[in-house]
């Protein structure tokens, strides 16, 4: 009877210790290298998580977590699918703080910028070009614009440009009149984005009509302690300098700004009338992409 008892008891014991072993191997193959199927399933919630909605684009991510997914997950991309790495080459956004645009860090970097819009017959034509090159720009609007273009202004945002603000009315004599005139003109231009876009829309990026330059201390000091940030640029395409300029112009122009530069920032305007920035934009776009230029948007 004893001999039976401890037969029993050995038996429950290497039931015990079998019943460990089993869990514990389950424990640390989840501890694992995924499979293919995991990989390539979590990789594309990551997507869906950045991308799934304007809401949480505007959730401020880092450059480090872009970098993060570019590796893929885990740091292992092999196993997913290439049309997974499609999906997610097209989605891929490198957006860049303002104050980091001009940084030289050993690569070739360029923002694409328009000013002055949106407008109804210039807007969706650059728009479509940037669609073709799949690339993506930071459009300076003008709250008088916006108001007028509302749904030129959803279809930029939604296709995943950066939306800046460039005054309300980009007169001149009103905006910088006093500094109260100023920040009322930045305020209302962020009304009217939020109203069209949604309450959650923000921007901290700021362009002055005219540029920075000139005698403006008191109104940069009023946008820094707004919480904004302001650029200005150091390449063109000159469609400001003159009317009915030619597309050879322009493109030449901004060959004449573009050279010698690491990093560019590149105003050109999609205000009406501007139809040679649209001729001109396939050309520009094919030369930055020779010159091996990275396109990325400013937050």
């Amino acid at each position: 009877m004893v001999l039976r008892k401890r037969k029993i008891k050995l038996a429950i014991v290497y039931i015990i210790l079998y019943m460990l072993g089993f869990s514990s191997y389950f424990f640390f193959s989840s501890l694992q290298a995924p499979s293919a199927e995991v990989v390539e399933e979590d990789y594309m919630e990551m997507y869906r998580v950045l991308y799934s909605s304007k809401e949480k684009a505007e959730e401020d991510f880092d450059i480090e977590i872009m970098e993060i997914m570019r590796r893929g997950y885990r740091g292992n991309r092999e196993g997913i699918s290439e049309n997974s790495k499609e999906v997610y080459s097209q989605k891929h956004v490198l957006a860049i703080e303002s104050e980091r645009a001009y940084i030289k860090d050993g690569k070739k970097t360029v923002f694409l910028t328009f000013d002055d819009g949106p407008s109804a017959n210039i807007t969706p034509q650059i728009l479509n070009i940037l669609d073709k090159y799949n690339i993506k720009a930071t459009f300076f609007v003008v709250g008088a614009m916006v108001e007028e273009n509302k749904e030129i202004l959803k279809r930029t945002y939604n296709s995943g440009h950066a939306i800046a603000n460039h005054s309300y009315s980009h007169n001149y004599s009103k905006i910088y009149s006093n500094v109260d005139n100023f920040i009322y003109e930045v305020d209302k231009t962020d009304e009217a984005l939020k109203k069209i876009l949604g309450y959650n829309f923000n921007t901290r990026v700021f362009r002055f009509p005219g540029g920075s330059y000139g005698n403006k201390k008191e109104f940069k000091e009023a946008i820094n302690n707004k919480g904004m940030i302001y650029i200005d640029w150091n390449s063109l395409n000159g469609d400001a300098e003159g009317q009915g300029l030619s597309k050879d112009r322009l493109i030449n122009r901004f060959l004449e700004t573009s050279s010698n530069y690491e990093k560019l920032v590149v105003l050109m305007h999609d205000a009406p009338g501007k139809q040679s920035t649209v001729d001109s934009l396939p050309s520009i776009i094919e030369n930055l992409k020779q010159r091996g230029f990275e396109f990325a948007i400013l937050k």
